[in-house]
């Protein structure tokens, strides 16, 4: 049975992982708005939510174990500033973790930046699609070149 140093260090490597497959699943989330490939982003956003799921049920559990854990023994497994310079296997992982949540977080600012790019570009595409809607098409002018005489969009026969 493992004891409270080693359950927590191992609390600590599953987030690390967890996050890094997060980083993972942002990673495929750029490369399908790259490719401008909607089944591949659908494909991400999934990914992205269960890691998100799964690592907050992981950070539930860390923060149970270190409840059940007594606290000068906590100290001790953290290692006490001034009397040992080596750090503990649980500093040691959790150094880790944080290096992994500073990777993430920088991360989905990238993908957050991108996507409010994509949105940006949707949006002026869908704007300009509009505005040119607005405009006659030269295939269905007046073949004869007459203009009309009544202005676009009224209607002549009331009660049709």
């Amino acid at each position: 049975m493992l004891d409270a140093t080693e359950r927590l260090v191992a609390a600590f490597e599953t987030e690390r992982r967890l996050l890094e497959g997060l980083c993972d699943a942002l990673a495929m989330q750029r490369a399908g708005i790259a490719a401008d490939d909607a089944d591949a982003i659908e494909s991400a956003n999934q990914g992205v939510a269960r890691a998100i799921l799964t690592l907050e049920e992981a950070r539930r559990r860390r923060e149970q174990l270190v409840q059940v854990t007594p606290l000068p023994r906590l100290r001790l497994v953290g290692g006490t500033p001034g009397y040992d310079d080596s750090p503990s296997e649980v500093q040691v992982a959790r150094a880790a973790l944080r290096a992994a949540a500073r990777v993430t977080v920088q991360t989905l600012t990238i993908n957050q930046a991108i996507l409010r790019g994509a949105l940006r570009a949707g949006d002026r595409y869908v704007q300009a699609l509009f505005a040119s809607a607005t405009e006659p098409l030269p295939a269905y002018g007046d073949p004869h070149g007459v203009p009309p005489t009544a202005p676009r969009g009224v209607v002549v026969n009331r009660s049709a």
